[in-house]
């Protein structure tokens, strides 16, 4: 590619600015911007997040997502047709799963981190966490605990019971209870409460929804029990933490 006369200089350094040149291909913004595209979908982008965390066949993909069976196959398709989903067949039964590519990693990577739902607790504690899971738990138990998270953090806005998650993955209450925290290294209530409180943080921060909105998209159909367990977590009420964080943007700017 021949090297751009630029019209205005701003830097002594001209060498690497015009090397930035052979970074700018068309084509290559092209993928890049397919990609984009078809993670532009919401509940496209909803069951890749849900497959880079597990397997999963069509009816539980609907299931969790909330979607028909002919919407997720047609989801899955344009997922498979761009490289980001991949497949296996178990006699008559189809499971899908994210690709182990480095894209699907870093396209995984930044959708926790724009959507804050990581899980701060398990990144920390990984190591003893996962090794006392092993040891005390079989490998489908520590799965089926990965599924629920996973099940958990999509809906957020729900009312989902101990019971409910018993009988959708086929395990007794009291063993789901210990595995969850054998994996997670919290109780179910407290880590999925530790997400809707994120979940909650940035909806204030970043959105003008009002505080009774924000507590029904974390799960609270009550607006005085989302600012009790708001406060109690914080410190603050949701309103106080909004008027902060305006604040603190308006400083930095």
């Amino acid at each position: 590619m021949e090297k751009t006369r630029l019209s205005h200089i701003h830097t002594t350094d001209i060498e690497s600015v015009l090397s930035i040149q052979n970074h700018l291909d068309a084509d290559d913004f092209k993928k890049a911007t397919q990609l984009f595209k078809v993670l532009g979908d919401s509940h496209r982008l909803r069951i890749f997040w849900l497959l880079c965390h597990c397997e999963e066949c069509v009816v539980n993909i609907a299931s969790f997502s909330g979607l028909s069976g002919p919407a997720v196959c047609h989801h899955l398709k344009v997922l498979r047709d761009n490289g980001l989903v991949v497949c296996r067949r178990d006699k008559k039964e189809v499971y899908y799963k994210c690709d182990e590519s480095e894209i699907c990693k870093l396209l995984h990577s930044a959708v926790e981190n724009i959507l804050c739902v990581t899980c701060p607790e398990k990144e920390k504690n990984t190591e003893s966490y996962n090794k006392c899971a092993t040891e005390k738990y079989t490998s489908e138990q520590i799965e089926i605990a990965k599924n629920v998270h996973s099940y958990l953090i999509i809906n957020l806005d729900k009312k989902i019971t101990i019971e409910d998650l018993s009988k959708r993955f086929l395990i007794n209450s009291t063993t789901l209870k210990s595995v969850f925290k054998g994996v997670w290294g919290q109780s179910l209530a407290t880590h999925i409460k530790q997400h809707r409180m994120e979940k909650a943080c940035e909806l204030l921060k970043l959105t003008d929804k009002s505080i009774s909105h924000i507590g029904e998209e974390v799960g609270y159909t009550s607006s005085a029990k989302f600012i009790a367990a708001f406060k109690e977590n914080y410190g603050v009420t949701p309103l106080k933490y909004r008027q902060n964080a305006m604040q603190h943007t308006t400083k930095t700017k």
